[in-house]
This record gives structure tokens, sequence and C-alpha cells, in this order.
């Protein structure tokens, strides 16, 4: 338990109070529990006995993030960028921390600049990506998943990044080729299916986008993407009760799918369930 390990740390510091593994560890511990303002607080003595750290600068740096200091996220970040300037985590993490402070130019530049220094990683051309996806800027949202999925052809990651970028700009026949293609070379890869199911729903077409996405949750039926996906495939055929089971499933497995909460209403409104509905609405 948490509780114990804390205890164990707690003696170690005790017996050895410049215990540089005890302190971390057990400010990792409360991170996990949320206690950031402890785990900052024990990071930076560990930095105080050794400030060129790189895990514990890091591990400092997403500290800050979660509490949304992100002026001294960015800061630490540099010292960690400084020490390991080719580690793609620390690359990734900054232009994050950048696009969270607004500054999007910023962030787009560093990420350019790192990809001209590592021009054959892919994570990066996906962190770009998602900046222009942001912005708006839709035909360099493609370029650069297009580019990630070429250096990393295997990826499932660079695979559902290219494909979702083909989705989101109308693409759909692009993109169901691309996914067909991919589920060819990896049948039980159930973000594949289920993305692939998607898209065969927003071209109407209903009986391939059901048993895609079915297969996807034998395949892993606690993926939530894949439950939301199911249900409203159901609701576009006026399968309205397996349409509300599949949107329970979804919202359960992730109470944060606000989206699969309101989109309940539609098929509970439609069977003329209208008080379930209006409480789908009030929530």
């Amino acid at each position: 338990s948490y509780s114990e390990a804390i205890d164990w740390y707690d003696k170690a510091i005790s017996v050895k109070p410049d215990e540089i593994v005890a302190k971390t560890n057990k400010a990792i511990v409360k991170l996990i529990q949320g206690e950031y303002a402890e785990a900052i607080n024990l990071f930076i003595k560990v930095l105080e006995t050794d400030k060129n750290n790189l895990r514990v600068l890091k591990l400092l740096a997403d500290a800050y993030f979660n509490i949304r200091d992100l002026k001294n996220a960015f800061v630490t970040l540099e010292k960690a960028f400084k020490l390991a300037p080719d580690e793609l985590s620390i690359i990734i993490k900054i232009a994050e921390v950048c696009k969270s402070l607004g500054n999007f130019k910023l962030a787009i530049n560093f990420l350019e600049n790192s990809i001209k220094a590592n021009p054959d990683k892919a994570p990066l051309y996906i962190a770009l990506s998602g900046i222009y996806r942001e912005i708006e800027e839709f035909s360099l949202y493609i370029e650069t998943s297009k580019k990630a999925f070429k250096l990393d052809p295997n990826s499932e990651v660079t695979i559902n990044n290219y494909g979702v970028a083909l989705t989101e700009i109308g693409e759909y026949s692009k993109a169901i080729s691309h996914y067909k293609k991919a589920a060819k070379s990896d049948p039980n890869s159930y973000e594949i299916l289920t993305n692939l199911g998607i898209t065969y729903s927003l071209t109407g077409k209903y009986s391939r986008a059901i048993p895609t996405i079915e297969k996807a949750i034998k395949i892993n039926k606690n993926y939530s993407k894949a439950h939301y996906g199911l249900a409203k495939a159901y609701s576009e055929i006026d399968c309205y009760d397996k349409s509300i089971e599949s949107f329970q499933t979804a919202y359960k497995l992730d109470p944060l799918n606000i989206d699969a909460a309101k989109w309940m209403a539609y098929p509970f409104m439609y069977s003329y369930k209208f008080e379930d509905a209006w409480q789908q609405y009030e929530y």
C-alpha cells in the first residue's frame, strides 16, 4: 500500500538523510496520490543534492504541469533539455507546455527545430500534427501526420493519428482504405478496428461498422471508445435499446466522456422514454 511504502521510505531517509533514491521514490508515491505540493518539495530537496538528476527534473516538471504551474514546468524542462537535448519526451513536453501557455508559435518553432535535428523521429511529427490540428491548419495537420506514418508505418500511434486526420478533413474513403490495410497487418488491434468501424459509420455503412466495432470489443471489452462508436451506429439504425446499453457501458468505462452521457438522451427520446431523456439533458 502507499502508506506502507511511505513508512518504509521515511525509515530509509531517517537512517540516511541524503538518501536520494528513497526521497525520489517517496516523491513519486506522493505524485501518484495527487499530493503535488509534497511531491514538489521532495523533488526540490533531491535536486539540492543532485542538481543534474534528469529523472527528477522530468518528474518535477510533471508535478508542476499537473497543478498548472506552467512557468515553473517550463523552467524545469529547460534545465532537463540542456542535459538531454535529444530526448524526445522532454522535447514533446516542452512543446505541450508552450501550447498550454497559448504560445502555439513557440511550440511549433521548437518542434520544427527539433525535427531538423532529428528528422527520422515520428513522435515529433505526431506532436507537431496535434498542434496544427488545434490551430486548424488542416493541410499541415495531414502532412505531418502522413510523415509520421511513413517514418513508422507499423506503429498503432502513427496509423491511428494519420487515419484520424484523414477522417477529420472528410477523406473517409482514404481513411477506410488506410485502416483496412493496417487491420490486415495487425488484425488484433482494437484501436484500429474501432477507428475503421467509426469511419464506416460516417459513410453510412452501418452493416460494416457494427461487426467491425464488435470485433474490437471482443478483443478489448474495456475500450470505451469502441462502445461509444457502437452506440452511435446502433442509434443511426434505430436500435435504441442496444444503443442505450452501449452508451451506458461507454460512460461507465469513462465517466469523463460527457459526449456519451449527452448522446444517451437521443435513443431514450426516440424510443419515447422522455423522462430518461430529460434526466440525461439535465446531467
